[in-house]
Parts: structure tokens; sequence; C-alpha cells
């Protein structure tokens, strides 16, 4: 179960399991990070945290599953940081697991970074596909 679209992460691997970009924003104005969590539709039951990083910015998200395919909005707003690039983060802080006893976790999905202008920066935009790619190649690695 996808939230939104055709592709999302799940961050699966137990706790301390995550993601993450590094991207050169520029510092001028202030950037919101808003993002969709939700569980896969897998009778993955419990609470997840997620634990979200943006520039020196650390924020834990919560949302309770009921393993139907319930997700949740959140967003949060942080300063580059002007000395160096941008890391942006999603780390799960909790192992979940199915009644069947497969590991599963929460699902993030439409992940969006926007300037205090409303514009888009040209890296942004790239966000989420980047993550998903680099999913996909260490998933391959591994497997």
């Amino acid at each position: 179960m996808v939230p939104k679209g055709n592709a999302a992460v799940e961050l699966v691997s137990g706790p301390y399991s995550g993601i993450a970009i590094e991207l050169g924003l520029k510092t001028s104005p202030m950037y919101k990070l808003s993002f969709a969590m939700g569980d896969a539709n897998d009778n993955c039951v419990g609470e997840f945290v997620v634990g979200v990083q943006a520039g020196l910015i650390v924020q834990n998200f919560t949302l309770q599953s009921n393993g139907t395919g319930h997700a949740q909005n959140f967003s949060m707003s942080f300063n580059p940081d002007p000395d160096q690039e941008t890391r942006i983060e999603f780390m799960s802080h909790r192992q979940s697991q199915t009644r069947d006893l497969s590991f599963c976790g929460p699902v993030i999905d439409n992940v969006v970074l926007i300037a205090s202008d409303g514009s888009i920066s040209g890296e942004a935009r790239y966000v989420f596909m980047s993550m998903v790619c680099l999913i996909v190649v260490v998933l391959n690695i591994l497997g």
C-alpha cells in the first residue's frame, strides 16, 4: 500500500533503519519538509516512531499503526546550514513485526521540500526519487 502515487519507502529492518540524502540548499529562505507516514496495509500493528533530521533540526514523529493502510501527513521547518550540505534523514526507532512475525515498519511517502518563499529548489524536487533509487540499489546489492 502506497499512501500517494506509485512508490514509497518502508523502513523495515528493525530499529535504526533509515534513509538519507545530502543537498546543497540556499541559506536565505527557511525550508519546510513535509511527508506522509503510514503502514503498508500488511497487518503491521504498533507504534511507529520515525526520527527526521533536516539540517541541524531533529524531530521525532509518532504514528499508531493498525496495519490497515492508514497514513498521516507531517511537516517540519528548518534553516539549512550555510557551511555544508543539508542532510535530510528518516530513521525508524522501533522494531515492528506483523502477526506472523515478518519484519515491517513505517512507510515514508510524498516527501516534499519547499522554501518558505514558495520556490522549490532544483535539488529538492528529486529528494524522494533519489531516496527510492538509493533503496533499490541497496536492495539489489544485498539481494
